[in-house]
């Protein structure tokens, strides 16, 4: 993902226009293809000789900024060896070992004192040099690359630039149409994941309408919750039709408009795109399926229709051996917003939606949120409070609570 000094756009009145780069330009490709090279050839040397060799590169280029961008893409898709602890012991030994050498006489100048600990440790100097801070960021040696052509280089760049300014963006609303199941079902899911807060209404036809909150009008976690919802981005890209509107609200900068549609021609180039799972939604589907209950989580959570033709997509749906289907939906630090309004909503077609509900502690904890879970007939019956992320026992428990009523 591009940072914020790293975005290029325009203004034109209240609108705001990425500068996207021609993804079929002969000067971009061939600089894009020698960045690439660099990567491609350079597994096992360090960040810091990686930035050696391309800074030449970048700083070549009639503009550096776009160059550096295209740099900083490469290397979110590089992975560099992390070391473990031994190397915090080694240094902790080389100092205790050159501390007590220190405090002998006769050790001559510094050179000597050197090969003096590096021998005593059947290291040469400069490999004692070397070893000493190799944990170091930019020591870590580039272990993988998984490498792109040029072209898909660029578009992945077109991409990045809108994902950096949602990071700045109160609100955007989507709307699209997608006839093909896989496509609309991976939205959705990654709206799941990601715990946006969302509101969704269905159009004419295969149209959907979704409106989703940014990072902007939460009060904390906004940095991660930007993370979210920029991860969303690229999955917006592989609909049929679509369009994105955006409000912004720019670092010391005016409010504006930001409007991305399919024309565009953005293209997505995430290699496992289709096949992200949290860890914490898979630990809980493995010890789901471990619980001798009568439960059985479902492989999809289909959407759930609420009121006034608006529907939500629950985290979970889980189905009883006597043929009772129930949905769970999470809330989080950030949806106070969404909580208020899915307790009211419930509480009005009590025993027509089968939805339980959890929410985070530390949610639970917000002044704001403590009378309405605690006067919700509907929480008190449906709805429980969970730590991180929710025990298989405490949902299973919830879900009992259907077939009493």
């Amino acid at each position: 993902m591009l940072t914020q000094n790293l975005i290029r756009y325009s203004l034109r009145k209240d609108r705001l226009e990425p500068r996207y780069q021609d993804p079929n330009s002969l000067l971009l490709l061939k600089l894009a293809e020698e960045l690439i090279q660099v990567y491609e050839e350079g597994i096992g040397q360090t960040l810091e000789e990686l930035e050696e060799i391309t800074q030449p590169i970048v700083n070549g280029y009639r503009w550096p900024l776009l160059a550096k961008g295209l740099n900083k893409l490469l290397l979110d898709r590089s992975t560099f060896r992390m070391e473990n602890g031994e190397r915090i012991d080694f240094r902790s030994n080389v100092f205790t070992l050159s501390t007590l050498r220190l405090a002998q006489s006769g050790l001559g100048n510094l050179e000597h004192y050197r090969q003096v600990v590096a021998q005593e440790l059947n290291l040469d100097p400069d490999e004692l040099g070397r070893q000493l801070f190799a944990d170091l960021p930019d020591r870590q040696p580039l272990e993988k690359f998984p490498t792109l052509s040029p072209k898909a280089l660029l578009e992945t760049y077109n991409v990045a630039l809108v994902q950096g300014l949602l990071l700045q963006s109160e609100w955007l609303e989507l709307r699209f149409e997608e006839p093909k199941i896989a496509p609309r079902r991976l939205l959705f899911r990654h709206l799941k994941f990601c715990r946006l807060m969302i509101r969704v209404w269905p159009q004419e036809g295969n149209g959907w309408r979704i409106r989703v909150d940014g990072p902007l009008s939460i009060l904390q976690n906004t940095r991660k919750y930007g993370l979210q919802l920029a991860r969303l981005f690229p999955v917006i890209c592989t609909l049929s039709k679509w369009r994105l509107e955006a409000r912004l609200q720019l670092k010391e900068g005016p409010i504006t408009t930001l409007i991305v549609d399919d024309s565009q021609g953005l293209k997505a180039h995430n290699p496992n795109l289709g096949i992200y799972i949290p860890t914490e939604f898979n630990h809980f589907s493995q010890a789901f399926a471990e619980q001798k209950g009568g439960w059985t989580l479902l492989k999809e959570a289909p959407l759930v229709k609420l009121e006034q033709q608006e529907w939500c997509v629950p985290d979970f749906s889980f189905q009883h051996t006597n043929g009772t289907k129930v949905h769970l939906e999470l809330f989080h630090h950030w949806h106070e917003t969404t909580l208020l309004r899915r307790l009211e909503q419930l509480t009005k077609n009590s025993g027509r939606v089968p939805l339980a509900i959890g929410v985070d502690r530390g949610l639970a904890k917000k002044k704001e949120l403590i009378q309405p879970l605690a006067t919700s007939p509907w929480f008190a019956q449906h709805g429980f409070v969970f730590n991180d992320f929710p025990p298989v026992k405490r949902v299973v428990q919830t879900l009992d609570g259907f077939l009493r009523t």
